[in-house]
């Protein structure tokens, strides 16, 4: 369904609703009916539907709907869900919600009867089978086979790919007060998809967070496009997306009928979408907590921590380094540590000890100037948080918000762990409009997270398109598939511009000796094979003829019936790799690293995929470990960087061009020279599907 962009306003604004199969002993369909009812959808525009019974939940019930409703909840036995769905189809039904399970997540036979389920669906729109449902508290739809909590209509939307975690996470929600915009579990994606209903909560004007489950998508590219368009409109979208592990990934399969999505791939897409990646439900739910209340746009990526404990302050600094949160010193640090009496403060964290209590001005005057600090973006509070908010706990943090906001700055409250706080805790801190973000790594990495996503949302200005000159008008790629030989990756390296040196191609030894003597030693000899280096047959720093021609007859034995090249050896200050493959849902590829063992030994590589703007390829840069031999590290001489990112937007270019023709590409060394002198590939591998 992605390809038709479905209208999902039958199942987010639903004006009536269908309940098929109602009855009180079908506990999906009572859920459902006490749902729709505690969220305040009028009885009036629900319709029960039960051949079999006269009335349910003392409503009378219809044996068949005579007229169409915007949405019908289906939860009877699975081999009756195609007639069902056919008869809805017949009455006018806009959209279905398939609550039944034993589908394609069951086997051959469930996945026959899927494929009839969706053939009888049509046209209406439909979510599941194998779902718990769809709610959004709002416009009161329920449509959720299991008790709801008590939810908030607000700006976050849930979208999930396991109905069980939904309904955790629903409660988690619940008891942190965040408004919710809609819940939905998408099932077996037999109708509307996950991209579909992605896309339809990006596009939603009252969305602004959508927090999700990922375990498997099966239209990546579509999915990246959505990605995009979120980033564009500036919503966040957070995930926690499973299946890395070879056992998750079997997992997936039988859980949804579906393989699960390859691993750094999708990170790579994340991070050049600005989706924030989480790594468990705990983060996940923190996150979210912090971003569905953080509306203030922040200055700058510092963050100030204030805590009464000086063992939390040790503890503050590990963590802010382990995850990434920047601790700047205070400007006005000297005033901090006269005001908290104690000469030697670092002033950031902040150790107030028990000056609340003692002399609450200093307290207050001490945050104010941490607050004050330009290079603070956002402050973190750490008070005593008892069983209950006392009147001068909630004087205090209603005066230490204030504080914080009259700096300009964004105040979170913190907790040193996940702590089963009382519901007063968490409406004093929803009626302060302060984000509770529980346990202090959890909470850095969410602030974290908060920072980086807001300084993209400054620079979506600078952002410019991708680079994307015109393709080689005479570009001809030989038919059929397999490895082109040096020669002919060279020319198609050569048509979009991208460096490699000057190869001869040699039949004899004596041959090879003259085309060194040409390009000047010293020299490189090698078969044109694709695993050379494995069989031994490359030759370096070959000073002279005698060399050349020996080298020849030693690689010619080798690699009996290969070409054997000769180029001049290129000498620079890296040696660099720079490849595409072709990921089977998101297409092309991109890698870059360093070479030699930082490719083979700490795999030191950074994906995105193309088209690649500059900026992108500088941040994959500055992502490898090994960057600084790159940016010229004890006396050492800086790389080109600017012939090297030149280089890999061409092949960027190239990737996009040759999508569904290329197969592989690996330009593996790419000599990095120094100064301004520039970046020659020396080695390909082009291999077409």
């Amino acid at each position: 369904m992605s390809s038709a962009r479905p209208d999902l306003r039958p199942i987010l604004g639903a004006s009536s609703v269908a309940i098929v199969g109602a009855s009180e002993r079908n506990y999906y369909t009572r859920s459902v009916f006490e749902n729709l009812r505690a969220l305040g959808f009028p009885l009036e525009r629900i319709r029960l539907v039960n051949p079999n019974r006269p009335e349910a939940f003392g409503q009378p019930c219809v044996a068949r709907l005579d007229g169409p409703v915007d949405l019908a909840v289906v939860a009877t036995p699975r081999a009756t869900v195609p007639g069902v769905l056919r008869e809805l189809a017949g009455a006018g039904v806009r959209a279905c919600v398939v609550l039944s399970d034993g589908f394609a997540e069951s086997g051959a036979e469930g996945a026959a009867l899927q494929a009839e389920v969706a053939s009888a669906a049509a046209p209406m729109l439909l979510v599941g089978p194998n779902t718990m449902g769809v709610v959004v508290p709002g416009a009161g739809v329920g449509a959720w086979g299991a008790v709801l909590p008590p939810l908030r209509d607000g700006d976050v939307s849930l979208l999930f790919q396991s109905s069980g975690l939904l309904n955790l996470f629903m409660n988690l929600v619940s008891a942190r007060r965040i408004g919710i915009r809609a819940a939905i579990s998408v099932g077996n994606e037999a109708g509307v998809t996950y991209v579909d209903h992605l896309r339809a909560l990006v596009e939603d004007e009252r969305t602004r967070v959508v927090a999700s489950f990922i375990e498997s998508v099966a239209d990546g590219r579509a999915l990246r496009e959505v990605l995009e368009r979120a980033d564009e409109l500036g919503k966040t979208i957070v995930a926690l997306r499973v299946g890395r592990s070879e056992r998750a990934r079997r997992n997936v399969l039988a859980h949804t009928g579906r393989l699960a999505a390859s691993g750094a791939v999708w990170d790579a897409l994340f991070r050049q979408t600005g989706v924030v990646a989480v790594a468990n439900v705990d983060e996940l739910l923190e996150t979210v907590a912090l971003f569905s209340r953080a509306r203030k746009r922040l200055e700058g990526d510092g963050v100030g921590l204030v805590t009464i404990s000086g063992g939390d302050c040790t503890l503050l600094s590990d963590l802010a380094a382990r995850v990434g949160v920047r601790l700047p010193e205070p400007a006005r640090r000297a005033e901090l540590a006269e005001l908290v009496g104690k000469p030697t403060l670092l002033g950031n964290p902040l150790d107030v000890e028990d000056l609340l209590r003692t002399d609450p001005e200093r307290f207050f005057r001490a945050l104010e100037l941490l607050a004050s600090d330009r290079e603070v973006a956002v402050v973190g509070v750490r008070l005593n948080l008892p069983e209950r908010p006392t009147d001068a706990l909630r004087a205090s943090w209603e005066r230490a918000a204030a504080v914080v906001r009259g700096g300009g700055k964004l105040a979170v409250a913190l907790t040193r762990a996940s702590e089963a706080l009382a519901p007063e805790w968490h409406a004093l801190f929803d009626e302060l409009g302060v984000p509770l973000v529980e346990e202090y790594e959890k909470a850095l990495g969410a602030i974290r997270s908060l920072v980086s996503s807001n300084g993209r949302r400054a620079r979506a200005g600078e952002r410019v398109a991708p680079i994307r000159r015109s393709a080689p008008a005479d570009l001809a790629l030989p038919p059929g598939e397999g490895r082109l030989s040096v020669e002919g990756a060279a020319r198609l390296l050569a048509a979009y511009g991208i460096p490699f040196t000057e190869t001869i191609h040699c039949g004899s030894a004596d041959a090879s000796a003259a085309a060194a003597d040409r390009l000047g030693y010293p020299v490189v000899l090698k078969a044109d094979v694709a695993h050379k280096s494995d069989l031994g047959a490359v030759r370096a720093d070959l000073r002279d003829a005698a060399a050349v021609r020996e080298a020849y007859t030693e690689v010619a034995r080798l690699a009996p019936g290969a070409g054997i090249l000769v180029q001049h050896m290129e000498k620079g200050v890296a040696e660099c790799l720079v490849g595409v493959t072709v990921d089977e849902r998101l297409g092309p590829v991109l890698a870059v690293g360093l070479g030699g063992i930082f490719v083979e030994t700490l795999k030191d590589v950074s994906l995105r995929l193309p088209p690649l703007r500059e900026a992108d390829v500088r941040e994959m840069l500055d992502e490898l470990r090994g960057v600084d031999l790159l940016r010229g590290v004890r006396g050492r001489e800086p790389a080109d960087l600017d012939a090297l990112v030149d280089l890999v937007l061409r092949v960027s270019e190239m990737a996009v061009d040759l999508d569904g023709r290329l197969s592989q590409l690996d330009l593996n060394p790419v000599i990095v020279r120094g100064g301004s002198r520039g970046a020659v590939a020396v080695d390909a591998l082009v291999a077409l599907a």
